[in-house]
């Protein structure tokens, strides 16, 4: 006698299923699709496929959904396809895991992703003295909206001439600082997504950016070799004497300790102040390259700690650590670009004053470095401790074997510029060259 066929399910027949009593469960099988069965419980319904997976020797169930919330034409439909699966030797279990793994590790390759891991891995990377602004940048002009359909592709598919509009559109907005930085930010991406451990996981094979240059993109950064002349420098020096705290001290300090960097100087703090030494510790992650170079120990001449101790005794009482700060010691002084320009325009107006034929040429902060190095190298100190001042590193072989700090030849030259540079702004000296022959004469 042929055995009857099973009557096809319907969802009222399913809902109208009596539950299973305690601890045990009967399956019902679909009269219109192979091997789905719908598993009753004592609370719960599952659709369920029942077949030997990838060729195994015993019938397995699998899961496909729970009644009402997957419907019986969905569980059809799912059960035809792991039906096929099925004939073809594949468990379907297996392939939907692939699929799903295949499915967030292609979420994970997108370039929009790569660049969210390398947002993560910035404030650890070794060097991070700028990592806020970095970030900052970057999610600013790179995961710009404007760039959505290239950043939700996959990063391995990106391609140089992409990467490169994407840097024209800021540099033609016009902002070509910004572009350089753009140039910067994604040479430096890129070299991280493509290093050895990092590579396969994001499915490259190359670094698109190797080949785009700020030449090719007409972004080439013009060297700057301007500092101030002796008449400038009198008129630096005067505005800032007449700019009250916390921007005049500032301003003064960073030429009487050696040309200091901005970020050095604003962070400054008293414990990093040694009185009896005579000696401020710059920590190494205020310094540029600080976790190549650790700390670095810069002697303070007579005149800079006359000015620090005078700072000292005009803060109010619980005045913070910071010691250049406009919020009484708590945070640092932020040198905006307002502020510069208003010292700027106070210069320029010292400087008419002084020759009213001069023209003061355009000039940033970071020119004072300028003025610090050219003055050493004119009053004749050694390359190797006027680089020490500056905060460089030492080049080639010296930079293996040279480990001495120079700290007393530093004290010794930054005193002979600071004599001279105070010399200059009085007028009794007109530049920082230091003649030979003047030394005879007045012997």
């Amino acid at each position: 006698m042929n055995k009857k066929r099973p009557h096809k399910l319907t969802n009222d027949r399913i809902a109208a299923l009596p539950a299973a009593p305690g601890g045990k469960r009967y399956d019902v099988p679909d009269g219109l699709t192979a091997n789905l069965f719908v598993r009753v419980g004592r609370r719960r319904k599952v659709f369920v496929l029942a077949a030997r997976f990838g060729g195994a020797k015993n019938t397995t169930r699998l899961t496909i959904g729970v009644f009402p919330e997957t419907s019986l034409e969905a569980a059809r439909l799912i059960a035809e396809d792991w039906n096929r699966q099925v004939d073809h030797g594949l468990n379907p279990k297996k392939e939907k895991e692939r699929e799903e793994q295949e499915e967030k590790l292609k979420r994970r390759r997108t370039f929009r992703s790569a660049i969210e891991d390398y947002l993560a891995y910035l404030p650890d990377r070794e060097m991070n003295l700028h990592a806020a602004k970095d970030a900052s940048e970057i999610r600013h002009d790179v995961l710009d909206p404007a760039n959505d359909e290239l950043l939700d592709r996959p990063i391995a598919d990106v391609t140089d001439a992409e990467l490169s509009r994407v840097i024209k559109t800021v540099r033609d907005r016009p902002a070509p600082a910004k572009a350089r930085n753009v140039l910067a930010h994604l040479r430096t991406f890129f070299s991280w997504a493509a290093s050895p451990d990092l590579r396969q996981e994001y499915g490259l094979t190359g670094n698109p950016m190797a080949n785009v240059t700020a030449r090719q993109l007409k972004l080439r950064k013009p060297v700057r070799r301007n500092k101030l002349n002796p008449l400038e420098l009198r008129a630096y020096w005067r505005a800032a004497e007449a700019t009250p705290y916390p921007y005049g001290p500032y301003l003064k300090f960073v030429l009487l300790a050696g040309g200091r960097r901005k970020s050095e100087v604003t962070g400054a703090r008293w414990p990093e102040v040694d009185r009896n030494r005579r000696v401020w510790t710059v920590p190494k992650d205020r310094r540029k390259l600080g976790a190549q170079l650790g700390d670095l120990k810069v002697p303070l001449t007579l005149e800079a700690m006359t000015l620090l101790d005078e700072l000292r005794r005009n803060q109010c009482e619980g005045h913070g650590a910071c010691i250049f700060s406009a919020t009484k010691g708590q945070t640092p002084i932020c040198l905006s670009s307002k502020a510069l320009k208003a010292f700027r325009a106070k210069v320029e107006a010292e400087l008419r004053e002084l020759d009213p034929r001069a023209v003061m040429s355009a000039w940033v902060l970071h020119d004072t470095r300028r003025v610090v190095r050219s003055a050493l190298s004119e009053l004749g100190i050694a390359e190797e401790v006027a680089e020490y001042i500056l905060g460089h590193q030492q080049q080639g072989m010296a930079a293996v074997y040279n480990q001495g700090d120079f700290l007393p030849q530093a004290r010794l030259a930054l005193a002979v510029f600071t004599k001279r540079l105070l010399a200059i702004v009085e007028g009794s000296a007109s530049d920082f060259v230091d003649d030979p022959l003047d030394a005879i004469i007045n012997d």
